[in-house]
């Protein structure tokens, strides 16, 4: 499961998704406020370039890591499977 950004001080430039919807990727443009409970941030959406603020976001490149590192499980498995 993908990280959220809890915890994580968010960065001007970082690649966020909103939860369950990593097919529209956006980037933090702005933080807006920080709370006891995380922080605010302006996000600026690949998929219509709108922006809007959001508070619950996940980290879209811990996303693409875990992808990755789940590929290279996979093609592990593909292998020792191919070999019985």
């Amino acid at each position: 499961m993908a990280r959220t950004l809890a915890g994580i001080r968010p960065l001007l430039g970082h690649i966020v998704y909103k939860p369950f919807k990593p097919q529209n990727p956006g980037k933090i443009v702005e933080v807006i406020k920080e709370t006891e409970y995380g922080e605010i941030v302006k996000v600026r959406w690949l998929k219509d370039l709108s922006e809007t603020t959001e508070k619950y976001l996940n980290s879209f490149e811990a996303l693409v890591e875990d992808t990755e590192r789940k590929a290279v499980n996979h093609r592990s498995a593909l292998e020792a499977t191919k070999k019985l």
